[in-house]
């Protein structure tokens, strides 16, 4: 992604959904077998569900959004990191196409809307997960408990 080709408001929404993918990555790095079959309650959903929740509510969206000439949205059969990457880049293509004048249709708010509703669904998501973990007394590493809230470009 060439950021310095945009335009300033494409651009900054464009930096901050690299952030938040930054984010999610960081912490499906660090989801052990082990940690992705942990519950918050014995009925609850595992860490595994909820990470694959938060990627798969992006592939619910994407369909609905403007389509992109020659990219699928990502399929529900891929793995999970597999489908986070492809949903990140679809939603990078929206942001191009949106700078370069395609009106993007399908959320009610528009482009920004929909991409600061994904940010506030994976947010909480990543929070949920994390608070499952130090619910079962396991030390977070610091690189983590402090990567997530990095906004740093």
């Amino acid at each position: 992604m060439r950021f310095n080709a945009m335009t300033t408001k494409y651009l900054e929404l464009s930096k901050n959904w690299h952030i938040n993918h930054r984010h999610n990555q960081l912490l499906f790095k660090y989801l052990t077998p082990d940690l992705l079959q942990l519950k918050s309650r014995p009925r609850g959903r595992t860490i595994e569900a909820i990470f694959r929740h938060l990627v798969q509510n992006k592939q619910t969206w994407l369909p609905h959004l403007s389509p992109i000439p020659d990219i699928e949205p990502p399929s529900a059969e891929t793995g999970l990191e597999v489908l986070e990457n492809s949903s990140f880049n679809y939603v990078i293509k929206l942001i191009e196409l949106a700078d370069a004048g395609t009106p993007i249709k399908g959320f009610p708010s528009g482009l920004f809307g929909f991409v600061i509703y994904l940010i506030s669904h994976d947010s909480h998501h990543r929070g949920q997960i994390l608070q499952i973990i130090r619910d079962h007394n396991i030390n977070l590493d610091k690189d983590l408990q402090y990567g997530i809230w990095n906004w740093k470009v």
